[in-house]
């Protein structure tokens, strides 16, 4: 998108435009030398209060308005007056084309490329939709004409077509407009052809628009392109691997595993969600034992943020493919860790009753329990402690806990029901 300062420069310094046949009044010639030494000496506010009288008593479809609606408009632009100074260069265009003799072909583009930008930033600077949106479509318009005009656009034209229209395709976030995003796509295409070496954010925004068209596939071969490019844009990186594992298959996984690993090896994508999504990709091409490696060597040396859920997910890989020793072993280190996880404690407790082990099993969960309110599931939780403590031949106890846990909501009827008949046979 135009910046301001772009839109002041090329105002300003870049767009002279070229007079032709028409002569200024002579009349105006203190005016003009007025406004020069004020803009010389940076008195552009001023040199407005200047102009406004001489454009007000100028014809209206003179020469001399043409003009000094054009100086207004650039003096407008460096006071950041863009609205203003749409109006006034809006004008000067109807002028330069009513009159065939005031406005070159050169000169028309580049007005009309002026406008365009004008529009567009004074439309983006909106804060209700519709004014954005009717904002935008004026600064479409003017764009269509200026590439209708321009003898050969080029790549930094055509970005800033797609981009225009990309953000009018965009206005509602939640509904983009698909017709509009397909041709922000064909302009940057055409941009992509239109020089050897585009800009990147030529190709970033393709980017942009294919993944709001739910095209993320082919945002791939930009995204590796550009990554081969600026391989210390960790941006990249990280776009190029989400656009992998979002396109599941074997082939892609493995590619997103060589991505995340080329980038954490050139320093890049070092962060703990990364080496989770490394984890993540492992699994999905069988790879159970190198995601466990990963993902424990990272819960140890702090490189994968160390949580409650992380560590339970290390005690699932290893249950489902190590060892339930090994599940209870690194349940065991989690509980140190957070030793007020009481959920972390019952799975714990869930693991050592598995292995045979329920005394030790009945213990924990005890203490896990202190505090019902305060745990997730307390009337399952609980539930589960009655049946160690009847398995432990403490039926008592077991009543008790089955007695408590029936105050809670989140018991499951069917449970207590099967314990409180087994209590009875005893």
């Amino acid at each position: 998108m135009p910046r301001r300062l772009l839109i002041a420069a090329a105002l300003l310094l870049g767009h002279t435009f070229v007079l032709a046949a028409p002569q200024l009044s002579p009349g105006l010639a203190p005016t003009l030398g007025q406004l020069r030494t004020l803009t010389n000496e940076q008195k552009n506010a001023a040199a407005l209060e200047v102009l406004a009288p001489a454009i007000a008593k100028s014809k209206p479809d003179s020469y001399d308005r043409f003009v000094l609606l054009q100086i207004q408009g650039r003096l407008l632009v460096s006071q950041n007056q863009l609205p203003a100074a749409a109006r006034s260069l809006d004008e000067a265009l109807r002028l330069g084309e009513s009159q065939a003799e005031f406005l070159d072909d050169a000169s028309r583009v580049e007005l009309l490329q002026t406008l365009a930008q004008l529009h567009y930033q004074v439309a983006a600077d909106q804060p209700d939709a519709a004014a954005k949106t009717a904002g935008y479509r004026r600064a479409l318009d003017y764009t269509r004409r200026w590439l209708a005009a321009a003898p050969a656009p080029d790549a930094n034209a055509r970005y800033f077509a797609a981009s225009l229209r990309y953000s009018l395709a965009t206005v509602d976030p939640d509904r983009p407009d698909q017709a509009l995003l397909a041709e922000a796509l064909a302009e940057v295409r055409e941009g992509l052809l239109a020089q050897l070496d585009p800009p990147a954010q030529l190709r970033l925004l393709g980017v942009a628009i294919l993944q709001q068209l739910d095209r993320v596939a082919e945002t791939i071969p930009q995204l590796e392109f550009l990554v081969a490019r600026q391989p210390d844009n960790a941006t990249l990186w990280r776009q190029l691997a989400a656009s992998y594992l979002a396109t599941p298959s074997r082939e892609n996984n493995l590619r997103a595993i060589l991505t995340l690993e080329r980038a954490q090896a050139a320093g890049k994508l070092t962060d703990s969600q990364s080496r989770l999504n490394l984890v993540h990709a492992y699994l999905q091409v069988a790879g159970e034992d190198r995601a466990r490696e990963l993902l424990a060597a990272g819960l140890r040396d702090g490189t994968i943020e160390s949580t409650a859920r992380t560590w339970q997910f290390l005690a699932a890989l290893d249950q489902e493919h190590a060892s339930a020793d090994a599940a209870i072993d690194t349940l065991r280190e989690a509980v140190k860790r957070f030793p007020d996880h009481a959920g972390l404690a019952l799975e714990l407790a869930r693991q050592l009753h598995a292995a045979g082990r329920t005394a030790e099993a009945y213990d924990l969960a005890l203490a896990a329990t202190k505090e019902p309110a305060k745990i997730e599931h307390p009337g399952r939780s609980l539930s589960f402690l009655a049946y160690l403590a009847y398995e432990r031949g403490d039926h008592a106890a077991a009543a008790r806990h089955l007695d408590t846990a029936a105050t809670f909501a989140d018991a499951k009827p069917d449970d207590l029901a099967r314990l409180r008949a087994a209590l009875k046979t005893k």
